[in-house]
């Protein structure tokens, strides 16, 4: 047992020459994160619309059996593989996840805050790509409560959580 992880102790990341503190996602964050996918992420019956032009009927059917089954789990839960996926396989849901994750420790900070070092991050990413993109997937394992340096981050942040918080 962790018990800095357990009590949400701050984590120091260097953010483009900034020094941030991070810490796992609160209630409240995950909520407005799992609104974001709510609003954003199309229901899987919408997203097929004026899709099935040129498929054979029974791809037709497929997909729409496919899209049936996956609106029983709609919208996707923060903490799944379909949930992180959704939230961070677009530039702006990746921006929604960090300005959350900084809010953690950094309460005041608001959406453009996230957003202006989104920015920055991309800019200095530019001269340091593999520094840039480990710093990102470090904050978001540990807002997402799997910063085990043990564990293999993509199999973690991409596979189903275990924490009922997440």
């Amino acid at each position: 047992m962790d018990l800095a992880r357990l009590s949400n102790q701050p984590v120091e990341i260097v953010v483009a020459g900034q020094p941030l503190l991070f810490g796992e996602l609160t209630l409240e964050g995950i909520a407005r994160l799992q609104a974001w996918v709510k609003e954003h992420v199309p229901h899987p019956l919408r997203a097929l619309q004026g899709q099935l032009v040129g498929f054979s009927e029974s791809e037709k059917s497929e997909l729409l059996r496919q899209a049936r089954e996956d609106a029983k789990a709609w919208p996707p839960q923060i903490g799944t593989r379909k949930g992180n996926g959704a939230l961070l396989s677009t530039e702006e849901g990746q921006i929604a996840a960090l300005t959350e994750a900084l809010k953690v420790h950094q309460p005041i900070w608001t959406d453009a805050d996230g957003k202006r070092l989104y920015r920055q991050l991309e800019r200095w990413g530019r001269k340091h790509p593999d520094q840039a993109e480990a710093t990102l997937r470090r904050i978001y394992a540990i807002a997402f409560g799997v910063d085990d340096p043990e564990a293999e981050l993509d199999e973690e942040l991409e596979g189903e959580a275990s924490d009922p918080k997440a």
